[in-house]
């Protein structure tokens, strides 16, 4: 999904992994470990941090290989287009093709951008094949 132009600009990406739900800081340093990975940066109860653990680091060097393919340039290409820095901003404007987003993304992208949102795919996020669920009916796309 990730495209580029013949000087080697970035036309598209995939996913960026950090925008939107997907970079929330407040949710576990990022949503996807979390989510995906089962991992959990912060402990309540012992009021701990522990990021040495298999899962973050896979977890981190699969998110940032999304960061690699397209380059740090193009990323920061991307993001300093008005408008595309913004949450989800990138995915409005057709530059990035899946995005990590909450309940309020149909709705809010329909409002925002009617042309875009008759796109709109939902799914689950992808997991890694060791976290699938075993369910047919519950299957996460997986990697």
């Amino acid at each position: 999904m990730t495209k580029f132009g013949a000087g080697g600009n970035l036309e598209q990406i995939g996913l960026d992994p950090y925008d939107a739900v997907g970079g929330s800081i407040g949710l576990t340093i990022g949503f996807m470990p979390g989510a995906s990975w089962g991992t959990h940066f912060f402990d309540p109860e012992t009021r701990t941090f522990t990021l040495n653990t298999p899962q973050t680091a896979e977890a981190l060097e699969v998110l940032g290989e999304f960061i690699k393919v397209i380059g740090p340039d193009n990323l920061v290409g991307m993001r300093s287009v008005e408008g595309q820095g913004t949450w989800g901003g990138a995915y409005n404007a057709g530059v990035q093709a899946m995005i990590i987003e909450g309940y309020w993304h149909p709705g809010e992208t329909h409002k925002d951008k009617p042309e875009v949102s008759q796109h709109n795919r939902a799914s689950w996020l992808p997991v890694p094949e060791g976290r699938a669920a075993p369910s047919p009916s519950m299957q996460a796309a997986t990697w």
